[in-house]
């Protein structure tokens, strides 16, 4: 492993005299000799997406052009300065792999051939290369094609894109292969000063977005996304942030039935579109568990808003909202081969609105189709003419099946149940404009539950508020072994443990108030039983001091009276044995 890698375009002292003792080569070998690019195994440092090789550094162009076109093992390079493309670069038929790192500097197309399908950096037929890395860096197109542009006869290449701020006709070539996007990264399809053609966004066969990813696709007829090949998908990975604006063409466009959408679990994703999502019916459509997603449809064309041939999913605690313009004449969601399924699995929001006033509706089918509302905790249909907030229909704790035959129609089947137990007969599919839920009922309940067990141990605190860390004088043994019950009942961790820390404390402040009551009880009866014994028969009352009844114990009772905080008590007690004093110095006195 070297330490420290040998300049560009210089070799050892050592590797030229050898080079020269063993070939006794001519000056003209010599001097290619000196163009060959050293490489090492040292692993490149803050890279996330890459090679281990150290990377080799290149400030311009015609370097940069020279040392990827050359079969000369470098695979990683690292941009020290912006650098503008004049011309084509042709990726060695022999790079399997290439790294190329911006560091915040900008990547700039040529001025020239801008429709040419190799005017940019480009991999050829033929070419044995595997993965393509670029990152950190500024994009500036000009070309009808990507500035990474991979020949269709080249498959299964992966590229990773990697905060990447790019601004030009198209981002990505790969049509066969996958597209990779990591880190934040910002696309904007537009004409970058004045040059260019505006194309898709994505031709791939496989996208895969991670991270913070933000897109303006300006053109207003093609597709954002275009998807070729088998086992294809455009799925925006668990956590992502994914914000899209569309202008006329849709969101992905691929052969009918062979792709897959899928929002991964946690992600967000929001999506500005004029048109329709999907050029022809995905195969199976997910939102998945937890993930969040806003669709906003600007246009009125007649075509539905998502088609799908196979499986459509909202998951579990899932939000998924889409909404389309007043003038709309499209359904929300369209089947479009027998034998497909609607799963509503538990989401905890769905508002999905056709919008317009014509036939349009949330459901249509080609052939039959089988819809499963399952664990919503509310269900509200709003019909054709209903532009209020408030729906027509409502049930709580719903589940049923509809099936659809074709068209808006669906038979509810046996088994639906509701807080009313009256959805098979009235839930009417044909009619839903709109329909709209507000959680899973299992959320709700457990919500139910944390407000219960909340109110609860809030109120065994003054003011209702833990914070005020001094329990109401109402609070006892009773109260907080009800909350404790309440408390019990949450299964969320993270709400119960707080909620168990506030009753802790309401407990330990109640053992220290009982405490401190059971001492202060003890004083007292141990002052009223020494004042108490002074008197004849044990009883102020009397009036009477005992024949016993002496100046020690007096003392010995003020001390007992003294000791007790209760000011009521301590008074009453100090009255009795003021008495007793009196007396005994009045039978002192005249025993003088």
């Amino acid at each position: 492993m070297q330490s420290k890698q040998t300049p560009v375009n210089v070799l050892s002292t050592k590797k030229v005299k050898k080079a020269l003792f063993a070939t006794l080569a001519t000056v003209t070998v010599l001097s290619q000799m000196l163009t060959v690019y050293p490489t090492t195994g040292a692993a490149a440092v803050g890279s996330e997406i890459g090679t281990t090789e150290t990377p080799t550094q290149v400030g311009d162009f015609e370097t940069l052009k020279r040392i990827i076109e050359q079969d000369n093992g470098i695979t990683n390079i690292e941009l020290t300065a912006d650098i503008t493309m004049t011309g084509p670069i042709n990726v060695n038929l022999n790079k399997t792999e290439l790294t190329i790192n911006g560091n915040g500097h900008t990547f700039t197309e040529s001025k020239l051939d801008l429709l040419a399908y190799t005017a940019t950096v480009y991999v050829a037929p033929n070419s044995k290369m595997q993965t393509m890395n670029i990152k950190n860096m500024k994009i500036r197109g000009t070309h009808y094609y990507a500035p990474f542009q991979v020949h269709d006869y080249v498959k299964g290449v992966v590229q990773n894109f990697e905060n990447i701020d790019y601004v030009g006709p198209q981002m990505v070539a790969n049509t066969y292969g996958t597209a990779n996007f990591t880190g934040t990264n910002t696309v904007d399809i537009t004409q970058f000063e004045g040059l260019g053609t505006l194309y898709q966004m994505v031709r791939a066969n496989k996208v895969n977005i991670a991270g913070n990813f933000t897109a303006n696709h300006r053109t207003t007829t093609l597709n954002t996304f275009q998807i070729y090949g088998e086992d294809s998908y455009v799925k925006i990975q668990d956590g992502a942030n994914v914000n899209i604006q569309t202008n006329g063409g849709k969101f992905i466009g691929s052969a009918a039935n062979t792709t897959d959408f899928t929002v991964g679990k946690n992600a967000t994703f929001n999506l500005n579109t004029k048109s329709e999502l999907f050029v022809a019916a995905m195969s199976n459509v997910t939102f998945d568990t937890n993930s969040t997603t806003t669709i906003n449809r600007t246009g009125v064309d007649a075509d539905a808003l998502m088609l799908v041939a196979q499986n459509f999913n909202v998951n579990t605690n899932a939000s998924l909202v889409a909404k389309q313009a007043s003038g709309s004449t499209a359904h929300v969601i369209r089947t479009t081969a027998a034998n497909a399924t609607i799963n509503f699995n538990g989401p905890r929001k769905l508002d999905l609105d056709a919008n317009g006033t014509g036939a349009n509706r949330v459901f249509s089918a080609y052939g039959k189709t089988t819809i499963n509302f399952k664990d919503l905790a509310e269900l509200g249909v709003f019909k054709a003419t209903n532009k209020t907030e408030t729906p027509d229909l409502s049930w709580d704790n719903v589940a049923f099946q509809v099936v659809q035959a074709s068209g808006q129609a669906g038979i509810v089947q046996v088994g639906a149940t509701s807080s009313t137990n009256d959805i098979q007969t009235k839930f009417v599919l044909a009619d839903a404009k709109r329909i709209t839920t507000t959680g899973n009922a299992a959320d709700v309940a457990e919500k139910a539950r944390q407000d219960a067990a909340l109110k609860a141990v809030n109120e065994l605190f003054n003011s209702d508020k833990p914070s005020t860390d001094v329990i109401k004088d109402t609070t006892n043994q009773a109260a907080i072994d009800a909350a404790k019950v309440l408390v019990d009942a949450v299964t969320d961790p993270t709400v119960k443990a707080a909620l168990q820390k506030d009753l802790n404390r309401a407990q330990e402040l109640l053992d220290a108030k009982n405490a401190a009551a059971a001492a202060e009880k003890a004083k007292q009866d141990a002052a009223l039983k020494a004042v108490n014994e002074l008197f004849n028969n044990n009883t102020p009352s009397t009036d009477a001091i005992k024949g016993t009844t002496d100046q020690a114990a007096i003392n010995a009772a003020k001390a007992l009276v003294d000791a007790v905080t209760d000011p009521t008590v301590k008074a009453a007690l100090q009255k009795d044995l003021n008495r007793a004093q009196e007396l005994l110095d009045a039978k002192n006195a005249a025993a003088a």
